[in-house]
């Protein structure tokens, strides 16, 4: 203890005080090791089910990019996403990790669990540094119980986040110890994960301070910290001003701060809740392994109080017995408050760029120095309230942690985050699935192959860049894969193609790759998502296979015209024997009339006939349209009509007002929304006079991103992962 002393006051030493002004070290040995292995049994039980995650999204990008290359060649390469510098956590972390364990998703899992325990311990240890065992011991149960690290954990990607946090943590640690030199070394390797890690600079800094110093003398004695952020500062802006969208995604505005401080404290007490509901309503009780968790954490804080009860200490003599149970109790450093305070407020600072998109992970850093904070705040409260304040910690995670849902469209004040554990499982189901169907149908393909996938929910993330996780499967460089809305004839030639899409019926990938129809199938598909461009392209490759083909060459004539090619489309029309007037004039009125008669068959034929004549005449298209829908074997061609339609007479309020029920009853429901839109456009009487198109655009909007129907719609629409 005099070593320390002595080096703690020389001239010009980097150290912290002296051990006399910190908390007594504990007399009993067995609680320097119980406490902190209980946190860390929490935290690891709280999220063990994440060791049995696939691959997700991002993670088949960076996997892609270290895949059968040095590790140079590696970090030389482009970063597959491009919008930020994080080369640890990034090419090096997937480099290390894929080649060491065959790219094993259970492996990276693993180490993001041995990273979250690494950070829970070394939270532990500053907190004990700071304040004592009490403090310690509520500020690593709060932090192993918060669900903040919930989608760090279960993703591979969120390495980025953990491997940040822990270097950052790893820094405080060094700095809490005297050591700066080793402090600013691992501040400047943290952001490299991520860069949000940067702020950890200011708790770095006011936790350096010693007590009673002036601040001047502060920052000059500690100016290795300040040269790190700089450092790092100056070599990301490097890489940046290359960089053709750096941080992209970011979005500041004057209330991105505020909000980044009210999602601060949302997260801290659980404050999430599922649309039509409000916050711990009802309140969702845990169970299993996660009751065990908050249980073990409780029991830790509890350990503590009991080895530090009344009766110790000279005052014990000297007044009552709950006088002398605080007195007992040392007070933590000073300084410790406002190092806790600054951490917290630092750590939630950067969600400001993004609070539109915020999710409760952003504030994983934050979320420690909130652990410090309620550490501190019971420093000396009766053995209940700490304990008590580890329980409520543990109660308010599991909210959020039982929603069906999360937020699907941008905003700061949402009532969910934007990404969170719910989001990942419904991602990972359809994938796995997704997986399993490709292998099954395809157990091998040749070098060269592409890929096209129609109808794959976007969220799973299944189809990302030009084609990483068909690479992933067959571990093969030259594989290519697309959306199918981006076909173009120009990406044939490399070698075979297939086409699979996503069947929401059976909640499943289907192989169309041999399907007689599979081009024409796809032009109508590509209609109905108003993507006439790629519906051009599908309908050219079926007249290849058959140019006598009648509806490919009508459905090429409606795509163009769609488009606004208006000669091409006459050309494809005069072809099939069409005539080109704008009104068919008794006939076409006949075949409405004969429709509201409920004369289909008449309808029929004089539709027919009228839009043979006057190809140009919306109305002929509309009763066919009509007709045709209540045939199932004629599906297909109650599309073309009513692409016709709108196609070909885009001014007429009514083709775009049965456009819009057609794609309603195919499923496309944000082109339906438009097309409605359109109709509303061109007819404002509408609004007062069709009470059955204001209600079907009314439930329309509430089936987009953040509307009621969408949000409820997430409760029913998860796969099982397998776990």
């Amino acid at each position: 203890m005099a070593r320390s002393r002595s080096r703690a006051t020389r001239p010009g030493s980097t150290a912290r005080p002296a051990p006399a002004a910190r908390p007594a070290a504990s007399p009993a040995p067995w609680a320097a090791w119980v406490v902190p292995v209980l946190a860390l049994v929490a935290a690891a039980l709280v999220q063990w089910r994440a060791l049995a995650a696939p691959f997700f999204a991002d993670d088949w990008l960076f996997l892609d990019q270290s895949r059968q290359r040095s590790l140079l060649a590696a970090a030389l390469s482009p970063d597959p996403i491009g919008n930020f510098f994080r080369p640890l956590g990034r090419v090096l972390w997937f480099w290390t990790l894929g080649h060491a364990s065959g790219e094993s998703a259970a492996f990276f899992h693993a180490a993001n669990l041995a990273l979250w325990l690494a950070s829970v311990l070394m939270l532990w240890a500053i907190a004990r540094r700071l304040g004592g065992d009490r403090v310690a011991a509520v500020a690593a149960g709060v932090f192993a119980l918060t669900y903040a690290a919930d989608v760090p954990v279960m993703w591979a990607s969120g390495a980025q986040d953990l491997l940040a946090l822990a270097l950052a943590l790893g820094a405080l640690l060094a700095v809490a110890d005297g050591r700066l030199r080793a402090g600013a070394a691992l501040l400047f390797l943290a952001p490299f994960a991520k860069e949000t890690a940067v702020v950890a600079v200011l708790p770095a800094l006011l936790l350096a301070r010693r007590p009673g110093e002036k601040w001047g003398a502060a920052v000059r004695r500690v100016w290795p910290l300040a040269a790190a952020a700089l450092a790092w500062a100056l070599v990301a802006g490097v890489v940046f001003a290359r960089r053709a969208s750096p941080g992209s995604g970011l979005s500041l505005s004057p209330w991105g701060a505020l909000a980044a401080l009210a999602d601060l404290t949302r997260v801290a007490f659980g404050l999430e809740w599922a649309t039509g509901h409000a916050p711990w309503a009802p309140p969702a009780v845990p169970r299993g392994a996660a009751l065990v968790a908050i249980a073990l954490a409780g029991v830790a804080v509890a350990l503590v109080v009991v080895r530090s009860g009344p009766g110790r200490g000279a005052a014990a003599g000297k007044k009552g017995a709950g006088a002398a149970k605080a007195a007992a109790l040392p007070g933590p450093v000073p300084g410790a408050w406002a190092v806790a305070a600054a951490w917290a407020v630092a750590g939630a600072l950067p969600v400001a760029a993004v609070a539109p998109v915020w999710s409760a992970y952003y504030l994983l850093f934050a979320m420690a120095g909130v652990g410090l904070l309620a550490g501190l705040a019971v420093a000396r409260a009766p053995g209940g309230v700490a304990a008590g304040v580890v329980l409520l910690a543990g109660l308010a995670a599991a909210q959020p942690r039982a929603l069906p849902e999360f937020a699907t469209a941008p905003s700061p004040w949402s009532a969910q985050s934007h990404v969170n554990g719910f989001y990942l499982e419904r991602g990972m189901g359809v994938m796995e699935r997704c997986v399993d169907d490709l292998r099954a149908a395809h157990p091998s393909v040749p070098s060269s192959s592409t890929f096209f996938f129609s109808g794959v929910p976007a969220f799973a993330a299944v189809q990302v860049g030009d084609g990483p996780l068909v690479r992933g499967v067959y571990r093969d460089t030259t594989l290519r894969s697309y959306f199918a809305s981006a076909f173009r004839r120009s990406l044939l030639g490399r070698g075979d193609v297939f086409l699979l899409s996503w069947d929401d019926e059976s909640r499943r990938l289907v192989d169309h790759t041999n399907e007689p129809d599979l081009w024409f199938n796809l032009g109508i598909g590509w209609l109905l998502n108003d993507h006439p461009e790629t519906a051009v392209e599908a309908f050219a490759l079926d007249l290849a296979r058959d140019p006598r083909r009648a509806s490919s060459r009508f459905g090429l004539a409606i795509a163009r015209a769609a488009l606004g090619d208006t000669a091409a489309a006459r050309t494809e029309l005069l072809r099939l024997g069409f005539g080109l007037a704008r009104d068919a004039g008794p006939v076409g009125d006949g075949a409405r009339r004969a429709l509201l008669a409920g004369d289909s068959l008449t309808a029929r034929r004089l539709g027919e006939t009228a839009s043979a004549h006057a190809a140009y005449d919306p109305v002929p298209h509309l009763v066919l349209s009509r007709i045709y829908a209540g045939e199932p074997d004629r599906a297909a061609s109650a599309v073309l009509e009513a692409a016709a339609a709108a196609a070909f007479a885009p001014g007429y309020a009514g083709a775009w007002r049965n456009w819009s029920a057609v794609q309603q009853q195919f499923r496309h429901y944000s082109e339906a929304l438009t097309s409605l839109e359109r109709y509303f456009e061109l007819d404002p009487t509408a609004e007062r006079e069709d009470p059955e198109a204001v209600d079907w655009r009314d439930r329309l909007r509430q089936m987009q991103p953040g509307g009621v129907r969408a949000q409820k719609a997430l409760r029913n629409d998860v796969l099982p992962a397998r776990r």
